[in-house]
């Protein structure tokens, strides 16, 4: 019986220290300030291309995975219409970029630096179909399927 309570008081003991050093070591963030938008991001319009792309990443002659991309395209006022007007051109455009980057490996990292350097390439993919009209491509969501 004593042991059976020596054990216990030892027990809660414990998960109160961890508790406790839990608390002192999970302190919350510092806010950050919010910075205020420039000009030329106030006058940008998202256009969410309506289906995912596509890559197929071949190894050994075989489909090894396949990489299924959604992308928004953040564009100057107006160029919605340019866009959604080329977008079998620029789907093209994307596609032949994704297809690069798969086979360079550029699939296979999972950090910010690399999601970074997809939307940039897929940047200046959309810049060769519609000139001056893509600011950014966001990246929204990848999703891979081994096979």
């Amino acid at each position: 019986m004593i042991r059976l309570m020596l054990l216990l008081l030892v027990g809660l003991l414990g998960g109160a220290g961890i508790g406790v050093y839990a608390a002192l070591s999970f302190q919350p963030l510092p806010a950050t300030e919010a910075k205020p938008l420039a000009a030329a991001d106030v006058d940008l319009q998202y256009v969410r291309l309506p289906r995912q792309i596509t890559v197929p990443i071949w190894q050994d002659e075989a489909v090894h995975r396949i990489v299924a991309v959604e992308v928004t395209l953040a564009v100057v006022s107006g160029a919605e219409g340019d866009v959604l007007a080329m977008e079998p051109r620029l789907r093209a455009g994307l596609l032949a970029s994704m297809v690069t980057i798969a086979h360079s490996g550029g699939f296979t990292a999972t950090d910010t630096k690399s999601l970074d350097a997809i939307g940039k390439s897929l940047r200046r993919a959309a810049d060769q179909v519609i000139p001056g009209k893509v600011r950014e491509v966001l990246v929204t969501d990848i999703f891979v399927q081994e096979m």
